[in-house]
């Protein structure tokens, strides 16, 4: 069952949502008494994914039948809580493909424990690939998070490492069926696989003196490089920053307005919430995102500081005016804090292209933040269908970007719908 918390402001309760990739996910995290080291290891992982690239790593103990995380969380659990989650879903998606791609990940944990109980010799590595559009249409493809036009897989290298289960996790882009199977060519591998939930019911292990991200290299013309060594000057600062602003966050939210302290490091971050202003958890959802997606990647990212030392206040306007969202491996609803939108992923590709891409681009459920109708989002997740699709059209013709008032605007005029 979701968790619920009790506010004082009305009588509200709030309730943890089961969604993918909530911006609000540290902040439930410290309401259920999550230690320190399972709130850092969930912002190296996010900011890791989000500059592209890097390994994310994680340490399990090895249990009789089951695989405990250094944050508290068994392996077999996680598992089963995404069939759970999959299995509720099928109605609202119209396909059980979820359902079976989750049932498909529950033999890992039975993979691992016969891999480690045989002596876990080498590595044991695991992929998970984006279905094609020939294997899932794309309506039912952008509903279920998976990055088609990026090809985006999710993978995780295990090894054994001083009696504990290591794992390595990484993305890759253009990493479809055919791309796979050259991967294992090069590995000394091969693979009857025709569809991507094929890859999911297979583990492959490989000998201790195969250099697995150097064979990599070569096939993706990436390497996986360790995130937390490569940015570790930056990461105290963020990492303190992340914990004060979710902690004097969670205690506004349960008073309903805004504490001295919150305001005081939003004014720091360029974030839009002042001292005394009445929070709501939408709000916070929204100010907890370009926190996420904005401000912390740039300080790891972009920011040069001295000796690892950045100006707070100085980097956050310049990420504030520069409006660019650092993408992560699951889509959320990133709210630049000028105008509501983002053009995130789309750098590079011109203005038209850009348009038509948002245009098309499912979002998930949730407020449209012009007409206020609960439905399906579109393009970053601001806008429902419509609205959408007025913000699109002004951005293909002039490539300005409208603000949200605007846009409510034109979709309220019924002389602006008619020509449309």
């Amino acid at each position: 069952m979701p968790t619920c918390y009790n506010s004082p402001l009305s009588g509200l309760v709030f309730e943890r949502p089961m969604i993918t990739n909530d911006p609000l996910a540290p902040l439930w995290n410290i309401r259920e008494g999550a230690d320190n080291n399972r709130v850092l290891a969930e912002l190296h992982t996010d900011l890791a994914e989000r500059g592209g690239g890097f390994v994310s790593t994680t340490y399990f103990e090895i249990l009789d039948n089951d695989l405990i995380s250094d944050t508290g969380l068994s392996m077999r659990s996680i598992l089963q809580s995404g069939v759970n989650a999959a299995s509720r879903d099928i109605a609202t998606l119209g396909t059980d493909y979820a359902h079976r791609r989750e049932v498909a990940r529950m033999a890992e944990v039975e993979g691992l424990l016969s891999w480690i109980q045989a002596g876990g010799e080498g590595v044991f590595m695991l992929c998970s690939l984006c279905p094609g559009k020939q294997e899932l249409d794309g309506a039912s493809a952008r509903k279920m998070n998976f990055k088609q036009d990026r090809m985006m897989s999710s993978n995780v290298i295990y090894s054994i490492d001083d009696g504990r289960l290591r794992a390595e996790y990484f993305s890759l882009d253009n990493h479809d069926l055919a791309a796979h199977k050259s991967l294992l060519a090069r590995l000394g591998l091969g693979t009857d696989c025709v569809a991507t939930l094929d890859v999911l019911k297979e583990h492959y292990i490989l000998p201790t003196h195969v250099d697995v991200k150097a064979v990599i290299q070569d096939v993706f013309g990436t390497q996986p490089n360790q995130f937390s060594t490569v940015h570790k000057a930056a990461l105290s600062q963020v990492e303190s920053i992340n914990r004060r602003f979710f902690t004097h966050l969670d205690e506004s939210l349960k008073k309903g307005v805004t504490s001295s302290q919150l305001g005081s490091l939003c004014l720091q971050l360029e974030l839009d919430l002042s001292e005394g202003s009445v929070l709501t958890l939408r709000h916070a959802r929204q100010i907890a995102d370009v926190l996420r997606t904005q401000r912390l990647p740039h300080f790891i990212y972009e920011a040069k500081g001295v000796d690892g030392k950045v100006d707070i206040s100085y980097e956050s306007a310049l990420s504030a005016s520069s409006g660019y969202v650092h993408s992560g491996s699951c889509p959320a609803a990133a709210v630049d804090g000028v105008n509501g939108y983002s053009l995130a992923g789309l750098k590079g590709q011109s203005i038209a292209e850009q348009a038509r891409q948002l245009e098309a681009r499912y979002a998930g459920h949730g407020n449209c933040h012009a007409c206020g109708s609960t439905t399906d989002l579109y393009g970053c997740g601001v806008f429902c269908y419509s609205c959408n699709k007025v913000w699109c059209q002004e951005y293909a013709v002039s490539g300005r970007q409208l603000e949200i008032e605007e846009v409510k605007r034109r979709s309220s005029s019924e002389t602006y719908l008619i020509f449309r």
